[in-house]
């Protein structure tokens, strides 16, 4: 079954952007993976800035996203 998660920081996207990335997600993977849609799994998961780091650089220590 084949999964994706996609880890966002919290408030830089709006519920419907959200869906939106969702279904995208969803429909390119299973073009790609050549995968029934029903069988494919895509996961939003929303962090704090606290809890991601980019490059070693806590996002919230960042002063920016």
């Amino acid at each position: 079954m084949p999964v994706a998660h996609f880890h966002l920081v919290r408030s830089t996207f709006t519920p419907v952007q959200g869906r939106e990335l969702l279904a995208r997600a969803s429909a390119v993977y299973a073009e790609v993976l050549d995968s029934p849609p029903e069988r494919i799994r895509v996961y939003l998961v929303p962090v704090e800035p606290e809890q991601l780091a980019v490059g070693g650089v806590v996002v919230a220590d960042a002063g920016r996203i």
